[in-house]
């Protein structure tokens, strides 16, 4: 069992869909045999670890759990239309996975993209399913807010509209 009793510096599953229904895998970042992900973490350098992410992606595009930390990375950590567009188009895989964190991922992706209903649909059963997970329920109240104010605002615009006879 990868990091069982070793220090590692990364653990993450892989899940492979199978005819038995979903394998997880476990993998380990030992300690000392580091690809790069751990130590540009430790030393906060983001853009390193996604460029090594972004390799392991090119390498194996199926697998889904480098997919969401690359798609995740992209959306958290740049502004740009460009890296926002490549984390879209990277996580779409996961829009249908119910894995928290996966939907976590795809719904800061789509409120990032200005979707609010399509990110409410995975933030709500991400933030449910990562209790401990503060991010997403932030994320969550915000959504809500963004959308009562939307109302709110089409609601007043209709009035004035009909107020005025336009």
């Amino acid at each position: 069992d990868p990091g069982a009793n070793d220090p590692v510096i990364m653990v993450w599953y892989e899940i492979e869909r199978t005819k038995d229904g979903p394998k997880f895998t476990k993998h380990a970042i030992p300690a000392g045999n580091d690809t790069g992900v751990g130590t540009q973490f430790m030393s906060g350098d983001i853009d390193g670890a996604i460029a090594i992410f972004d390799t392991m992606y090119d390498e194996n595009t199926n697998d889904v759990v480098v997919a969401n930390n690359l798609a995740s990375l992209l959306a958290t950590h740049r502004d740009d239309a460009e890296s926002l567009d490549r984390a879209a188009a990277v996580a779409r895989r996961l829009r249908t996975m119910e894995v928290p964190a996966f939907q976590d991922t795809y719904g800061w992706i789509a409120f990032r993209r200005g979707n609010l209903d399509e990110a409410l649909s995975h933030l709500e059963p991400a933030a449910a399913g990562l209790p401990k997970e503060q991010r997403a329920k932030a994320i969550l109240v915000g959504i809500i807010a963004a959308t009562l104010l939307r109302i709110f605002f089409a609601t007043i615009t209709t009035y004035l509209l009909a107020m005025t006879g336009l």
